[in-house]
């Protein structure tokens, strides 16, 4: 098979509740998250979400492929409204093939509006960036306490 870039390959990029290393170094991912269903406590609709901080787990696995050496891995959130936060750089070490890098990070996010958050992760491998996206969604009123509610 030939293409245009020879590596680094993005093997998965995935956000979690948490991931096991295992003994003999493979990887469960526990309970993928791609939507969360806010609920909010009011009288009436109100015209912003209240900041709702979240801790989740990120893993990006990448294969080598005919990379070599030192590189950053980059992780970009874009809010709803276009707000690009602070870049996560990661440093990695790429041995070639198929070996690979697996990076598993706790993020903090607070989040304060209603939409697409997108997560985008490049290296400076020269490797194409490659997004993966996870909403966020604002439901209706309950009785309730403000309360996130993972759902797949």
């Amino acid at each position: 098979m030939t293409t245009e870039n020879s590596g680094p390959y993005l093997n998965a990029a995935v956000i979690c509740e948490k991931v096991l290393q295992e003994k003999d170094e493979t990887l469960s991912v526990i309970r993928m998250i791609d939507r969360f269903n806010v609920t909010v406590s009011a009288l009436g609709s109100p015209e912003n979400l209240p900041p709702i901080p979240l801790n989740l787990t990120v893993l990006i696995s990448l294969k080598s492929g005919k990379a070599r050496g030192r590189s950053t891995v980059k992780l970009r959130i874009e809010s709803p409204s276009g707000l690009k936060l602070p870049d996560q750089l990661l440093p990695v070490l790429f041995e070639g093939e198929d070996r690979g890098v697996n990076l598993v990070m706790n993020l903090n996010l607070v989040i304060d509006q209603e939409g697409v958050y997108w997560f985008d992760v490049s290296t400076s491998a020269g490797s194409p960036s490659l997004s993966t996206s996870h909403v966020f969604r604002k439901n209706q009123f309950s009785n309730s306490c403000s309360e996130i509610l993972p759902s797949t």
